[in-house]
């Protein structure tokens, strides 16, 4: 899709040696928590399944392996440590978020790890984002918790964290996802 050159100047790549092994990790320390959250929604059945920054393409391979109904598309602007592996409902896309669009209502489910905080332009990518969600779908987004060095004795992490997205909560009316009652992070934009 994306005609952009891979992003081969930033921090994070893909092009480095080491990339791999950081990707690795990432996966390794992440994806169990990704996991108990999709696991935790109701049955998409044979709706579209979209990952956003795909990475190294774990969660897009767990995905269509446990939604063997649905197809599934995972994009990233770096292909190079991406394989479906033989899974036939699996399509990994050259894609820039900041850029390049979707139909719109084309997925059941949407997903996104740690890619907003990457994105300078969040605050106009997230309302492109949602249009692409189906009435009734699903949209996970997971991004690093974002706590100050030093807060108020009475502030809770809860509190924190929700407001690094708040711009975006202004811009957008993104429907809200089940979770497993514990598991941060929490709802947005509701954290109720």
């Amino acid at each position: 899709m994306s005609t952009r050159p891979a992003h081969t100047d930033l921090p994070y790549s893909h092009a480095g040696d080491e990339d791999q092994a950081r990707l690795e990790a990432l996966s390794e320390a992440l994806d169990p928590i990704t996991i108990s959250v999709l696991e935790a929604l109701p049955d998409t059945g044979d709706a579209a399944c979209l990952e956003l920054g795909a990475g190294n393409g774990t969660i897009a391979r767990w995905m269509a392996d446990h939604l063997p109904s649905a197809q599934v598309t995972a994009t990233e602007l770096d292909l190079r440590h991406l394989e479906a592996e033989g899974r036939k409902n699996l399509d990994f896309v050259r894609h820039d978020v900041t850029q390049d669009q979707f139909p719109e209502v084309a997925f059941g489910l949407i997903h996104a790890r740690w890619l907003l905080h990457h994105l300078p332009v969040r605050e106009r990518v997230l309302p492109e984002i949602t249009k692409w969600l189906a009435p009734g779908g699903h949209l996970v987004l997971e991004e690093p918790a974002l706590f100050p060095p030093c807060r108020p004795p009475r502030t809770s992490p809860t509190a924190v964290s929700p407001s690094a997205l708040s711009p975006c909560s202004r811009s957008a009316s993104a429907p809200t996802a089940a979770r497993p009652p514990s598991t941060w992070p929490a709802i947005w934009p509701n954290s109720a």
